[in-house]
């Protein structure tokens, strides 16, 4: 009922006050953020799957007969893939950080607005603790593996040229 066509036509929403208006902006964004958390959310879990189909450690003969640990490298594909949807989902969650902080920001001076500075309103360091981690903890999982992919891909030119 909040979002039908009626209430979001132009001439009715502009005949609203103010408190409704602000609401209106809370509530898209809002949306925003929730859609893009989970997108987040379904990207991160579709990297873990990924990256848990990387090759683990496995003992091979050696050319002279003794037991040697090896590891594999991933396939490129699957690293790629992995870190593409790393880099979309760091992306959708600094979105929905920068979109929440900004809802706060603006909650808090449409209050101090219409309480006529009676009110004192800040934003909390709980808000920032809870958002920009998961940027940042998105964006290190991303950037690690653009550098495996770069590693790999280097080693494997420094193993043609031998």
């Amino acid at each position: 009922m909040l979002f039908s066509r009626r209430f979001l036509c132009p001439y009715y929403v502009s005949s609203l006050p103010f408190a409704t208006h602000v609401f209106i902006l809370h509530m898209e964004r809002h949306r925003l953020t929730l859609i893009c958390r989970f997108v987040a959310i379904i990207l991160s879990a579709i990297t873990l799957f990924l990256l848990s189909t990387f090759p683990g450690w496995h003992e091979e003969i050696d050319e002279n007969g003794s037991d040697t640990e090896v590891k594999p490298f991933p396939s490129r594909q699957t690293s790629l893939l992995a870190a593409s949807c790393q880099g979309f989902a760091s992306g959708f969650t600094l979105i929905s950080a920068t979109w929440q902080h900004v809802a706060t920001v603006g909650a808090s001076s449409a209050i101090q607005a219409l309480a006529n500075g009676a009110v004192s309103t800040t934003v909390g360091t709980t808000a920032m603790a809870l958002g920009w981690p998961a940027v940042a903890l998105g964006t290190v999982v991303f950037v690690g593996l653009v550098v495996m992919i770069l590693s790999i891909n280097l080693l494997d030119r420094l193993g043609e040229d031998l």
